[in-house]
């Protein structure tokens, strides 16, 4: 290999959670994630593994306990 250096990389995440309810046993909340916020593409390399090959990707949910 001539030149082994690949440059590195920085992504963002953002994530959030608010709390509807919460009232002794029983809590409510929704969540929301943004995983790569600004769609960074990975920089070439035989390994992917330590990089973000997926893109950017959201995740929203809520969560009830009772």
């Amino acid at each position: 290999i001539a030149n082994n250096h690949i440059d590195a990389r920085t992504y963002v995440d953002l994530g959030f959670e608010h709390r509807i309810l919460s009232d002794g046993a029983r809590r409510l909340s929704w969540f929301g994630n943004v995983n790569n916020l600004f769609d960074r593409a990975p920089p070439v390399n035989p390994n992917p593994v330590h990089y973000d090959i997926v893109g950017r990707y959201f995740t929203m949910g809520v969560r009830a306990s009772f």
